[in-house]
């Protein structure tokens, strides 16, 4: 019997020589049904870095993380597909709000492997959407910056509140024990 792996490699060797997408489709679908097992991963791995648009946007229509990363590296799909010049590619990850700030194994990010392609197109996409993300994470931790400040004004104003009665209930008992009141005065008498 064949073994699982060649499974998956028969399908990147698929990928690889872009196989019309229904053809790619047809296999796949056989191979699940047949319930071998085979790695959604490494084939949306193997379709960014090939460049294989058709395919690429059918793994994410079918819910495929758009910033799956590949076991040996831990490099995400758009590393490989800006590090091949596969511009289309990157624009449609990009549309699925791919991580551009995820780091690999090694601590590099997509802008590594942008500026590895010396595709000007494909490294100004990278920066500029690390620096969209970048402002994203900036303003996000401005607003729960704004949203701690504003909860610890009200936290001040509760103690406040809190002390400012403790003080007139002491003030009002001579800082001791509760004084008897008028009605205590006359019903011992």
């Amino acid at each position: 019997m064949t073994e699982p792996k060649q499974y998956t490699d028969a399908l990147v060797v698929a990928i690889k020589n872009k196989f019309p997408l229904e053809l790619f489709r047809h296999t796949l679908g056989f191979v699940h049904e047949a319930q071998i097992p085979y790695d959604l991963g490494d084939l949306f791995i193997a379709a960014c870095t090939w460049g294989v648009y058709d395919i690429v946007e059918y793994f994410l229509s079918i819910g495929v993380d758009p910033n799956t990363r590949d076991k040996s590296h831990g490099s995400t799909a758009i590393m490989f597909a800006a590090q091949n010049k596969h511009k289309r590619v990157v624009e449609l990850l990009l549309s699925h709000k791919v991580d551009l700030l995820a780091l690999n194994n090694q601590g590099q990010s997509a802008e590594v492997y942008a500026k590895q392609c010396r595709s000007q197109d494909i490294i100004d996409l990278v920066i500029v959407g690390m620096q969209q993300q970048r402002d994203e994470q900036a303003n996000l931790i401005s607003k729960q910056q704004e949203d701690y400040d504003d909860l610890m004004k009200r936290y001040q104003i509760m103690q406040d509140l809190i002390n400012r009665q403790q003080q007139e209930a002491n003030a009002t008992n001579d800082g001791g024990p509760l004084k008897r009141s008028r009605i205590d005065d006359l019903s011992m008498a």
